[in-house]
């Protein structure tokens, strides 16, 4: 887990890596091992703040600044994750602590069902209907076999 307090930068601010909708990007001196960033580079994380959760993906960018000493780092992040973060404020402020872990397992679902891209919720909620038909349907198929 990492823990900081992180400074919003805009993606379309930010040198280096582009970060599109569903990701976010962090300075790679977060993680000291190059192979432990190689394996977490396109991972799902959720990012929490104060009683906000939302999960994105990762990804390191070189140029962003961070220091460990003071635990406060910049982050690229979107703006309706920096709001949802904020818990909705009227005031948004630059800077919030948050904590950065790796999801689950059981965490992917909600992954998927609260994308930012709609495009990736609808295929998400395609995708869940279609195994729960398929179940459904493997359900009834047995109980056709079932004695009377």
């Amino acid at each position: 887990m990492i823990k900081f307090t992180a400074t919003r930068i805009v993606p379309s601010e930010c040198s280096g890596t582009m970060v599109g909708s569903g990701w976010f990007s962090v300075s790679h001196h977060w993680v000291a091992s190059k192979k432990l960033r190689r394996v977490c580079t396109g991972h799902w994380f959720r990012i929490r703040s104060g009683s906000a959760t939302i999960f994105r993906v990762l990804r390191f960018n070189a140029a962003l600044e961070h220091d460990p000493n003071l635990q406060s780092g910049e982050i690229v992040l979107d703006y309706d994750g920096w709001l949802e973060l904020s818990d909705f404020a009227e005031d948004t402020s630059k800077r919030l602590p948050v904590e950065l872990e790796e999801a689950r397992w059981y965490e992917y679902l909600h992954c998927i069902v609260k994308h930012p891209d709609p495009a990736y919720r609808l295929s998400g909620w395609l995708g869940i209907i279609s195994v729960a038909l398929g179940v459904l349907g493997i359900i009834l198929g047995l109980l056709a076999f079932w004695p009377r």
